[in-house]
């Protein structure tokens, strides 16, 4: 793929600032199950997120000790993956936890309308 078009690809989804800090809910319980992993909402059982291995995997690493542009750091470095792949994969998932209430936005950093 060249680069304009992953430029492109990029572009069409707004990512999370980097400097963003992402935690854990604790009102939310893990469970590993053998598909997949789910995070319950202890106050709302009926709101459960199915997390595939990646999912979880970014789910786990946000504690208040780690911005978003850490996490992707880590997992690019792990994965050999290219950076800018790793932040569209990781600015996805958080958003979808941010907005799913499985993750706090710790530091406020304001997220991109």
């Amino acid at each position: 793929m060249s680069e304009n078009s992953k430029e492109f690809l990029l572009s069409l989804h707004s990512l999370v600032p980097e400097n963003l800090i992402p935690i854990r809910n604790d009102g939310f319980r893990h469970d590993k199950i053998p598909c997949c992993d789910l995070l319950t909402d202890e106050s709302d059982t009926e709101h459960v997120l199915k997390l595939n291995n990646s999912g979880a995997i970014i789910w786990g690493l946000c504690t208040e000790s780690r911005s978003v542009g850490d996490i992707i750091n880590m997992l690019a470095d792990a994965f050999e993956v290219e950076r800018a792949d790793m932040a569209r994969d990781v600015s996805r998932v958080v958003e979808y936890l941010l907005e799913e209430r499985a993750l706090i936005n710790s530091n406020n950093v304001a997220l991109a309308e």
